[in-house]
């Protein structure tokens, strides 16, 4: 690896083998050069949004999470997430290709709340920002 292209990941773990066969990876902390959620090769990420622990959850996909989540505590798009006041990222899945990435929101749009709530909790329990420092 290119000492341009280096990154330091604080946690990469894969996910459970779903039945839709998706492979994807989680990344936590991400940093290139210290600033936060810079890739050199595009990345597309599929992400929920809640305004409080055990609060309303919302779920996104984004080519560009950094500037989405600007969006977001912003409040420059008119909507759900808006209307809510949903402006925490706590939970996020990276991937390459971006019909995956659609794949994976339709799958976590479609599913139960606690199913929602259980990846929150299992990577995040106290649903604390992961976009915070960004």
């Amino acid at each position: 690896m290119h000492s341009e292209t280096r990154w330091i990941a604080a946690s990469v773990a894969s996910l459970p083998p779903r039945n839709d066969n998706i492979k994807t990876g989680r990344l936590y902390g991400l940093i290139f050069y210290g600033q936060p959620m810079s890739w050199t090769k595009k990345a597309y990420c599929t992400y929920l949004l809640a305004n409080r622990k055990n609060g309303t959850v919302y779920v996104g996909v984004s080519g560009n999470l950094s500037k989405r989540m600007l969006e977001h505590k912003n409040g420059t798009n008119e909507g759900f997430s808006k209307k809510y006041g949903l402006k925490k990222l706590v939970y996020f899945e990276s991937f390459e290709v971006v019909e995956n990435a659609i794949k994976r929101e339709k799958q976590l749009k479609a599913g139960k709340r606690a199913t929602k709530i259980q990846l929150i909790e299992n990577d995040n329990p106290n649903w604390d920002d992961l976009s915070a420092d960004w």
